[in-house]
């Protein structure tokens, strides 16, 4: 009974002693200067990009900037990625269709005709046609169709091994 009793107010003073908090937090003081970079933002009507900007003309060189205007006539890793983005929005609009019914209609028309063969088989012709309906809808209980497009969107990212030429 004891050693019942002592084991549970050990128990109970372990549990107790994790519950326990350490110092009240102090934030310790740090310089920061008032500005970061520049006095003032600049506003983006004033600041220039550098991608704006002819930087090849500064050495004039022929091959060099021969070579700039194949690269931006002839880029094809910005093709390949435009193309890439335009099949994954397709992709995410056929996934998204899944959550609409679809329908579909057939028809059909045929005529046989046989000739009498024998006495127990007289001569018949048949002309008939079919006509078809089908609507299908998936309901989503579970959400799992509903999720997918949701899934596919990210999924703008080239993969990881360069370009395809």
């Amino acid at each position: 009974m004891k050693n019942t009793a002592l084991l549970g107010i050990l128990a109970v003073l372990v549990l107790e002693a994790g519950c326990m908090m350490g110092p009240k937090y102090k934030r310790p003081a740090v310089n920061v200067p008032q500005e970061y970079r520049t006095p003032e933002p600049q506003l983006a009507t004033q600041a220039s990009s550098l991608g704006n900007e002819q930087w090849w003309q500064l050495y004039q060189d022929p091959v060099l900037t021969q070579l700039i205007h194949t690269a931006i006539a002839q880029n094809y890793d910005v093709r390949i990625a435009a193309a890439r983005v335009l099949e994954a929005q397709a992709q995410v609009g056929i996934t998204r269709s899944n959550q609409f019914p679809s329908a579909s209609v057939g028809a059909d028309i045929y005529s046989q005709q046989n000739a009498k063969v024998t006495k127990v088989f007289p001569a018949y012709q048949v002309n008939a046609g079919d006509l078809n309906l089908s609507v299908i809808w998936n309901l989503d209980f579970w959400g799992s169709i509903a999720d997918r497009p949701r899934r596919l969107e990210p999924n703008y990212s080239p993969p990881s091994g360069g370009s395809e030429r």
